[in-house]
């Protein structure tokens, strides 16, 4: 079917962000889908609220990491810049339960949403750099006596060329030009595994930073990148066919070069934003792009979204939504800050559907697509408005904010129940619902029989309970499950 612009800018937030509550989708209606597309790709020229500030959580404390970054999820007025962070944490995967630290999971974080949309080079280079990877995958203490091969291996297998596209010798001469790639420790925190001590020269710095610049540092950051030239091999390396006394950087340059890594990107970025598993013919314009604009993402992103595939039937409704992006796109339509016990390793929702940020599986990340969904995930989704809604404790206590019935109405008439149910589907479904669907809606809110009740309004008795019931009916429809 051929989708109208409402449908299609719906689409495209949902896709480029975690979808729009009725004011924001109107805001972007305004400037047309060409429009639309342009305020998302430049996040930095819209103004954004202090967030951070808004939300007092102390980031000693590694619980607030997730609900700190949900909260900006659905406040945000940059959703393309949370998406493409959420995009390359999981495909530069690097969990809290090996760094340890805090700060420095946070700080890979800003480097994603800060970066994401710039060139891939730059964006490999600061993530090489980055004390949390650095951390993450060994190369901290790599030192050309004994090259760790841990982030050259993954560097290329995962992270820019794909298995096939790289020989064991690259991986060992990779692994000697990022010897003496490391950090400085800045603070006491834990870093790292705390049965592996790092060595003495670690916590000292290379340069003569004041004592007082030191200090103001440390209340900020934990560590910071630090090359050390005696644990550097300058020899001469032979990589991905090139010859030369090769460090970090060129590593970097080589791959980014690489025919292999513009179809390889290409194909992630498809993957994740238009429909899983692309073949080649549909990447190979995107990759021409990245070799053309040398690796510019915002360039890709801005060809994807305009791209008739992009706008397809194949494309509309046929992603899965990950977990965090059900969960965000739940909490702006039901206008709600993430519960603070979302992350409780014990039974929070987002353990429960399986995407726990800053704690990827492994290495290789998430899965995708249909990978989300099973029996006890599916369970999962569909409890997930119950247990946000407050289920049958409606004092519950982590609740960080209420469901306001009246904000969510905001205003419309609502007489029938006829009026409710397509509130709802155009609130919740951009009215993406089946006649029956819809029927059995309306059949829930008035009953059926002798006992039908069309007419109900919000000062009926049993109004807040029909309202609530619907919204869980309305979002246990698999197409609310599809971004």
């Amino acid at each position: 079917m051929a989708i109208d612009e409402r449908r299609r800018i719906a689409h495209l937030l949902r896709r480029a962000g975690f979808g729009a509550t009725p004011a924001e989708l109107e805001d972007y209606l305004a400037l047309g889908y060409d429009g639309a597309i342009d305020r998302l790709l430049y996040p930095e020229e819209i103004e954004e609220p202090n967030l951070d500030e808004a939300l007092p959580i102390d980031l000693a404390d590694p619980g607030a990491l997730q609900i700190k970054w949900l909260y900006r999820m659905v406040h945000t007025k940059r959703p393309l810049a949370e998406k493409i962070a959420l995009f390359w944490h999981g495909h530069f995967a690097t969990s809290i339960d090996k760094v340890k630290s805090v700060t420095l999971m946070w700080d890979q974080y800003e480097l994603f949403r800060d970066q994401g949309l710039g060139r891939f080079e730059d964006l490999v280079l600061g993530v090489s750099q980055n004390p949390a990877m650095l951390v993450w995958l060994d190369n901290w203490r790599s030192k050309a006596e004994a090259p760790n091969e841990n982030y050259a291996r993954e560097l290329m297998e995962l992270f820019t060329l794909g298995l096939g596209n790289y020989s064991e010798d690259d991986v060992k001469a990779g692994a000697r030009a990022f010897t003496g790639w490391s950090i400085a420790i800045l603070t006491d925190a834990q870093i790292g595994d705390e049965d592996v001590p790092p060595d003495k020269e670690l916590t000292t710095r290379g340069d003569q930073t004041s004592k007082q610049e030191k200090a103001m540092t440390r209340r900020t950051r934990d560590a910071e990148y630090a090359f050390r030239p005696r644990w550097h091999d300058d020899g001469e390396k032979t990589f991905l066919g090139q010859t030369g006394a090769w460090d970090g950087d060129d590593i970097v340059r080589i791959i980014a070069a690489q025919p292999a890594c513009a179809t390889f990107v290409a194909t992630k970025l498809f993957s994740f934003f238009v429909w899983d598993q692309p073949d080649a013919a549909t990447v190979a314009p995107y990759a021409k792009l990245f070799t053309e604009s040398s690796g510019d993402i915002r360039s890709m992103l801005a060809a994807m979204f305009a791209s008739p595939e992009f706008s397809s039937d194949r494309a509309y409704r046929a992603k899965v939504k990950s977990p965090v992006e059900l969960i965000v796109n739940t909490l702006k339509l039901l206008g709600m800050d993430p519960p603070l016990d979302v992350n409780n390793r014990k039974g929070g929702a987002i353990v429960a559907l399986g995407q726990i940020p800053f704690a990827p599986p492994n290495v290789g990340g998430w899965t995708s697509g249909l990978g989300w969904i099973g029996p006890s995930t599916i369970l999962g989704r569909y409890n997930l408005v119950l247990e946000l809604l407050g289920g049958a404790d409606k004092r519950r206590k982590n609740q960080s904010s209420a469901f306001d019935a009246e904000a969510f109405l905001a205003g419309a008439p609502i007489a029938t129940a006829t009026d409710l149910v397509d509130l709802m589907v155009d609130r919740v479904l951009e009215g993406d619902i089946a006649p029956d669907q819809r029927t059995a809606l309306i059949s829930y809110v008035a009953g059926t029989g002798s006992e039908r009740q069309e007419a109900i309004s919000p000062g009926d008795p049993r109004f807040e309970e029909k309202l609530h019931g619907l919204i869980r009916l309305t979002m246990s429809i698999p197409t609310y499950q599809l971004a």
